[in-house]
């Protein structure tokens, strides 16, 4: 009996071993998981704000690092060696993504203290949480250079693309993307004087068919998938910046009127119209108008803001207007008019209307670069922004019409119109240190596109001069 009782005391001992080292493992390895849990999330928050500061730094991986060790340590990962370590890479030092530009790791390791299996010689368990994010900046529509977003009709006014005889469509790099569902999804009339021209493995695609001459179906990609238009539209607004707030005003006038004169710095609160005729504006001219704003003769500026919410900001016939930076905001319902025989130019440019169209009238000549990638504002590559209709306009480059702009125009409710004789060809565009050479580095994005007769479309599709559309992803 003795014997049995001794043998039942060292089995009821060994099980109570094995029970503490289960009970051990369990509150122990519990308070473990949990802290890499809390560290994966950290790790994770870590390399997606990495990601967000090394693209609005304009790639500083310094500052990437930074912004990640702050959100490290608002999370309680301060990197103190004891109970944490913090290791930020960008780019990634090891696994799939090392050495990969736009890519970010994030390493925490927690130093767990233990307390059951301290008893056993385990004083401090170690985890380690690792993520992996990636930033990119793509275009608003991929390679797209001329993109329709309507989802029915055809025509190029209702929706579509539709390109007429005797008209020249030629792309670089880039392709078409027709959104509509209609069997004339991208339409081309006038077998014998429609000429597309598009590099080695691009396409025209649509969501429905293509109506083409003979010799350019090879070109089409039928039966895309459709993006939804409203959803694709209210992304916009998380994406474009809204109109500034305009500066406070340092002159007060109930109308501004100034021929063969100087305008100096300042910001001008004007309750009627506008009217400048051979004027030189000085440094930072601010013109804040509910009038109309004309400008006429031959004027020049270094920086000239207009934010307008009258009827017209017109550029006259025959007049002629350069500068370094111009930005046209309208939150009303204003029309931008370049009148027949105008030249306008800027290094610099911006004309964002929520409400109201652009008017492009024959023999102007508008030469436009978008604003800079480092915008400050956050428009880097937008040169026309059209956020709005309230009626049934169109954007219309007129006949015999010279001119470029860089960068991307955007009226995603607005039809475009490229009429006859308009003729944007040019082979050398230069903007903000970057040069294309094969066309118009441009892409349009609108409601419906109509390429007309005796037009002359060159586009060289360089995502170096258009707006950025930031993408962030966490890979691991």
């Amino acid at each position: 009996m003795k014997r049995t009782r001794a043998q039942i005391l060292v089995m009821v001992a060994l099980g109570l071993v094995g029970l503490m080292a289960m009970v051990a493992l369990a509150v122990d390895g519990s308070r473990v998981y949990m802290d890499r849990r809390m560290a994966q999330n950290a790790a994770d928050a870590a390399a997606l704000a990495m990601a967000w500061e090394w693209l609005r730094t304009n790639g500083s991986c310094q500052a990437a690092i930074n912004k990640g060790y702050q959100v490290a340590a608002s999370l309680g990962y301060d990197n103190d060696g004891l109970t944490n370590s913090v290791e930020l890479f960008c780019p990634p030092s090891t696994g799939q993504y090392a050495g990969q530009r736009g890519h970010f790791q994030a390493l925490i390791t927690t130093h767990t203290s233990t307390t059951l299996l301290n008893l056993v010689g385990w004083s401090q368990l170690n985890s380690t949480a690792e993520a992996v994010a990636r930033a990119s900046q793509g275009t608003l529509f991929g390679f797209n250079a001329i993109v329709a977003l309507s989802e029915t009709r055809y025509g190029g006014t209702f929706g579509g693309i539709k390109m007429n005889g005797n008209s020249l469509v030629r792309i670089r790099n880039g392709g078409m993307f027709s959104n509509s569902n209609a069997s004339r999804s991208i339409w081309g009339v006038g077998s014998a004087t429609l000429r597309i021209e598009l590099d080695p493995g691009f396409t025209l695609d649509a969501v429905g068919d293509c109506r083409l001459p003979s010799r350019y179906a090879s070109l089409c990609r039928p039966g895309v998938p459709q993006v939804d238009y409203e959803t694709w539209v209210a992304q916009l607004d998380e994406i474009i910046p809204a109109i500034p707030a305009p500066p406070a005003c340092t002159v007060n006038m109930s109308r501004l009127s100034l021929s063969n004169d100087v305008l100096p710095a300042g910001v001008y609160c004007v309750r009627g119209d506008v009217n400048l005729d051979n004027v030189t504006m000085q440094g930072k001219v601010v013109i804040v108008s509910s009038g109309n704003v004309i400008l006429d003769g031959d004027n020049t500026a270094e920086n000239l803001e207009i934010y307008a919410t009258g009827r017209i900001v017109r550029f006259a016939a025959s007049s002629t207007f350069s500068a370094q930076r111009l930005r046209i905001y309208s939150t009303g319902g204003t029309d931008v008019e370049l009148l027949g025989g105008a030249r306008v130019s800027s290094g610099d440019t911006l004309i964002y209307l929520t409400r109201g169209i652009i008017d492009w009238r024959g023999n102007t000549q508008v030469q436009l670069c978008p604003p800079p990638p480092n915008d400050p504002d956050g428009f880097g590559g937008l040169v026309v922004y059209l956020k709005d209709a309230t009626r049934a306009p169109d954007v219309i480059f007129r006949g015999n019409t010279e001119n470029w702009m860089a960068g991307t125009f955007l009226a995603p409710k607005i039809p475009v119109q490229f009429n006859g004789n308009s003729d944007n060809s040019y082979t050398r565009v230069t903007c903000h240190g970057f040069t294309s050479t094969a066309g118009v580095p441009s892409q349009i994005i609108a409601y419906a596109v109509q390429i007309n007769g005796n037009s002359y479309t060159y586009v060289d599709f360089d995502p170096n001069f258009l707006f950025k559309r930031p993408t962030i992803e966490l890979l691991k």
